[in-house]
């Protein structure tokens, strides 16, 4: 995956937060000191290099121009889920101390995980392929294709940066004709054929859970920042596994994030940084928290 651009930081430069430290402080304060101001260990987990690889494996795809055929992607799936899976283990060998995932323990789910993600290339590719070819990547007016789009800009005078998985250009929702008519078939099928796709921010899951209004709007404020671009939709697109078909989520409405509006939100997280609010707010997430074990109001 292509996100080895490095944000300028240091002198001269303000300090910057993302959509990841925004979810962490909304999460838990605490875990936002352990994570981001400590630097303390992290429980290490199969799905991460999971991600990583499923994302490499659909960015190459891209930039080929859809060219790569399924060997080559799912390849460049494998080449990257081992580089990640050896990186976790040359910090953390013993697996006994990796996540769980269900009754999988850490061994056994890299294994899973191997053979699960070459599947979700699979379908990624064939719902490409063919059961969406024409949503297309998007180009910037810079002549940039818009897979891993890197951004850095100001919301309200903070400092935000990110990557957005892609800008796919889709088209918008269209209702199905309420009766079977010919005539209402007629104008179903007449506004399908002439209705534009539209370029909206789009991420890519390959786990079963996918992200929140505020991630997307964050990647269409962005896009409104840098290009006038502005999406009213945006989707998840979730990798699925043999018991869940593979494809976008519903729209997501965010005409509400704007940039401003988005700019609000990292205000806050701002305030709260500078003001070393890291109050502790155990619960259930502390089950998956990758640093509850230098945490004493863990309640794992």
């Amino acid at each position: 995956m292509s996100r080895s651009q490095d944000f300028p930081t240091g002198e001269g430069h303000k300090p910057y937060y993302s959509v990841s430290k925004y979810k962490t402080m909304k999460d838990c304060p605490y875990r936002y000191w352990l994570e981001r101001v400590e630097k303390v260990w992290q429980r290490p987990a199969a799905w991460f290099a999971h991600g990583t690889a499923f994302h490499t494996a659909a960015e190459e795809f891209e930039r080929s121009g859809r060219t790569l055929t399924l060997d080559q992607a799912q390849d460049a799936f494998r080449d990257a889920y081992v580089a990640g899976i050896n990186e976790a283990t040359s910090e953390t060998p013993n697996m006994a101390y990796w996540f769980s995932s269900g009754h999988y323990k850490g061994a056994a789910d890299v294994e899973r995980r191997f053979e699960i993600g070459l599947e979700q290339v699979t379908g990624y590719l064939e719902y490409y392929s063919e059961v969406a070819p024409r949503e297309v990547i998007w180009i910037t007016p810079d002549g940039t294709p818009a897979i891993e789009l890197a951004f850095d800009v100001e919301f309200g005078g903070i400092r935000v940066v990110g990557y957005i998985d892609q800008v796919p250009e889709v088209q918008p929702a269209i209702p199905k004709p309420k009766s079977k008519s010919k005539a209402a078939v007629a104008a179903y099928e007449k506004a399908l054929a002439e209705t534009a796709y539209k370029p909206i921010p789009r991420d890519l899951k390959s786990g079963s859970t996918p992200g929140d209004a505020f991630q997307l709007g964050t990647y269409s404020a962005a896009l409104d920042v840098l290009y006038g671009l502005r999406a009213d939709t945006g989707d998840y697109w979730m990798a699925g596994t043999q018991s869940r078909k593979a494809g976008p989520t519903r729209p997501y409405d965010l005409t509400d994030w704007t940039p401003e509006a988005v700019g609000a939100e990292f205000q806050w997280l701002d305030q709260e940084v500078r003001a070393e609010r890291f109050d502790p707010t155990p619960g259930p997430q502390c089950r998956r928290c990758s640093v509850a074990d230098s945490c004493d109001f863990s309640q794992v």
